[in-house]
């Protein structure tokens, strides 16, 4: 029981962290290639290479507090687990 009340403790509080990590901004980044030209004749000469590359960084502004509510909550849960675990280590 002392073994897995500590791995839940240990998941929940995983959960904690994840729940945090939601209020971080988040990157993405994209890439494309292309040729452009003639098809008919198909001549190398006349292709055109387009590089796109490009970076989006994402934050969240305004969620109506339930990023912090999803943060309590998992605190909450963790809390519960810590006192599971202290009651299976004292049986």
């Amino acid at each position: 029981a002392f073994l897995a009340a500590q791995r839940a403790e240990q998941a929940s509080r995983a959960r904690v962290a994840q729940a945090r990590a939601e209020n971080l901004p988040s990157v993405g980044q994209q890439g494309q290639l292309g040729y452009n030209g003639r098809a008919v004749p198909f001549d190398n000469q006349d292709l055109q290479e387009t590089v796109t590359v490009s970076a989006v960084i994402s934050q969240p502004i305004f969620q109506g507090g339930l990023r912090q509510s999803r943060i309590r909550a998992q605190i909450e849960q963790n809390t519960a687990d810590l006192i599971a675990v202290e009651g299976a280590r004292r049986d």
